[in-house]
């Protein structure tokens, strides 16, 4: 599950933001950038437990921002996803 999907389990940006009582352009960075910053884990992963989605947890947020890191640096570098498979 990366953070796209984590976000819309939980309703999308507008009910987070509103939820959370955050800003509505950072919660939208959030889903743009496909990660969330580990200091908002604990607000996101207690919405997720209120909201009954077992899925969300610090480990799955945690994996979805080391994917998304990993697919920008590939992103930015081409020949690396190559170099790692080898």
């Amino acid at each position: 599950m990366n953070t796209r999907e984590h976000l819309d389990a939980l309703g999308g940006v507008r009910k987070i933001y509103r939820e959370l009582h955050m800003p509505y352009e950072r919660v939208r960075a959030w889903y743009l950038r496909n990660r969330v910053s580990a200091d908002y884990f604990p607000a996101i992963v207690d919405l997720a437990r209120r909201r009954g989605v077992s899925s969300i947890t610090f480990e799955s947020l945690t994996l979805a921002n080391a994917n998304a890191i990993q697919a920008a640096a590939n992103d930015a570098d081409p020949d690396a996803e190559r170099a790692g498979a080898a």
